[in-house]
């Protein structure tokens, strides 16, 4: 009776799974107009949580989900930074390369934590101008907006 039990409820939750689709495509959904404005191979790769510079800032979300915390909006520049906490299993040689990223969205199980990064990703109006990866820094969160998980990030009054 036992193993049945255990067949029945981790067949459930595979489909529940399945029919749930990737944590990429539900946040493809939230923004359906731009999904369909991006190629198939982009598609791709976005749905393998892969980034690459020029992606838009929606297409950075639907790859990688919610930021942990954004830095403030650089209206000189036009530049704004996007904070990630997780790690990249394979590690590119240049920031021009495509960059495979598992952020706290991904339904992975999670690097140990001496192999945790933070990824910077720096938008310019709504570009990625450029990423960069390095260990994470708990003291540069303090002077950061916490993005809630499941959100689309926004400038706040604050940063303005």
């Amino acid at each position: 009776m036992r193993t049945f039990l255990r067949l029945l409820v981790g067949s459930g939750t595979l489909a529940f799974l399945v029919a749930c689709g990737t944590v990429q495509e539900h946040r493809a959904r939230q923004f359906s107009s731009e999904w369909k404005t991006i190629d198939p191979v982009a598609q791709t790769r976005l749905g393998a949580a892969t980034i690459q510079l020029n992606d838009t800032n929606k297409a950075v979300y639907i790859a990688l989900g919610s930021p942990n915390y954004t830095l403030p909006y650089d209206w000189s520049s036009r530049t704004w930074t996007w904070v990630y906490w997780g790690f990249a299993p394979d590690q590119p040689k240049s920031d021009d390369e495509a960059l495979h990223f598992l952020s706290r969205s991904e339904l992975r199980l999670p690097a140990p934590k001496n192999e945790r990064q933070a990824l910077r990703v720096t938008f310019q109006n709504t570009r990625l101008l450029k990423w960069d990866l390095a260990e994470m820094d708990p003291e540069e969160s303090r002077n950061s907006v916490r993005v809630e998980m499941g959100k689309f990030p926004q400038i706040t009054r604050h940063q303005e």
